[in-house]
């Protein structure tokens, strides 16, 4: 009895050493997947970062271009309003010039005719 209670016991101690190392084994496996956890967890935190710095520079170039094709369009409409400003004042110079030469081929008339 006293040699089948040593044997039990001898057993007994191994398999507490197996369990202790397999204890030991999963704690390592945690603190592994932790940090594995926590490193996977920093690169998308800066992933995240990243790509919230770039959509704010994009959503930033959004709103300058917006500004620009506004000031453009402004420019243009501005630009519209002198043409055809310019266009009516040469219409107006036109018909002048037209009266003048009228009036210059009559006078021309009248010279040839009093001589």
């Amino acid at each position: 009895l006293r040699e089948w209670k040593e044997k039990h016991l001898h057993i007994i101690s191994e398999k507490q050493t197996d369990i202790n190392c397999l204890h030991q084994r999963l704690e390592t496996l945690n603190q592994f997947r932790k940090s594995s956890l926590d490193e996977d967890k920093k690169k998308l935190v800066e992933k995240i970062n990243l790509l919230e710095k770039k959509t704010a520079n994009l959503e930033r170039n959004k709103d300058d271009l917006q500004k620009i094709v506004c000031n453009k369009n402004v420019h243009i409409n501005d630009l519209e309003k002198q043409k055809n400003n310019l266009i009516t004042a040469l219409k107006r110079k036109d018909e002048k010039l037209k009266i003048i030469t009228e009036m210059n081929e009559e006078m021309y008339s009248l010279k040839v005719n009093n001589k």
